[in-house]
């Protein structure tokens, strides 16, 4: 699981640094154009759905449909609430070996709603030009927060609702002031067993898990103010 934790912030990290290099170059070209930005988050609510995947399941990988709203009380900082809701779930090649053999009687636990109440910090923002001379604005941001997982099983032992505190990056890109492009990678971190062989008890560790999201966000009000 650290592994794909390091792999996820790694992709964070190449998203941040290209999109700093690619900015410098947009605001050569802008000019003084940056010095009265618009201020996107600044008292807005924003409401997003998005597609995804959990990464890093050993025995059952799920496809996501996220849910999610904030409230930006300025425009570096905002809170509110996600649902990643898992609809729909397939068997890695572990998970087919142990139902290919007859002498196995294993049972596999999974996270069909993970959620969490998160506090969003944008450290970055910036603007890149697009096709024909287009303003491209972007942000990255990163939310901590507190929830957890309701998990679901054929065994009793690997079900109920596990908490714990989530860490996350989001990269956004604006295609207009109110409708934005997002991408999140979100860990979900808690304690829990995912398989049960034959009538051994689950081992249950605290442990990573990864979903990864893609969606739009739509940001209310339309009115978007200036900085001063």
């Amino acid at each position: 699981m650290r592994s794909i934790l390091t792999k996820v912030l790694f992709f964070s990290a190449t998203m941040l640094v290209g999109a700093t290099a690619f900015a410098q170059s947009a605001l050569m070209d802008e000019g003084a154009a940056i010095r009265r930005q618009k201020l996107l988050r600044n008292e807005r609510l924003e409401l997003t759905g998005s597609l995804g995947t959990t990464a890093g399941e050993v025995y059952e990988r799920g496809a996501l449909v996220g849910l999610g709203a904030r409230y930006y009380i300025n425009d570096t900082l905002g809170a509110g609430l996600q649902f990643d809701i898992a609809p729909a779930f397939f068997d890695t090649s572990v998970t087919e070996n142990f139902n290919a053999d007859p002498t196995v009687d294993a049972k596999f636990g999974h996270a069909a709603l993970s959620t969490a109440v998160e506090v969003q910090y944008v450290p970055w923002v910036g603007k890149l030009n697009w096709v024909d001379r287009r303003v491209v604005r972007y942000d990255i941001s990163t939310h901590l927060g507190l929830g957890g997982a309701l998990r679901t099983s054929d065994s009793d032992e690997l079900a109920g609702f596990k908490f714990g505190p989530t860490v996350g990056i989001s990269l956004r890109f604006f295609y207009t002031d109110q409708v934005a492009f997002h991408i999140r990678a979100t860990d979900y971190l808690y304690t829990a067993a995912d398989v049960q062989s034959e009538k051994q008890s689950p081992d249950e560790t605290f442990s990573n898990h990864v979903v990864g999201m893609v969606g739009i966000s739509y940001f209310i009000p339309s009115f978007v103010p200036l900085s001063k």
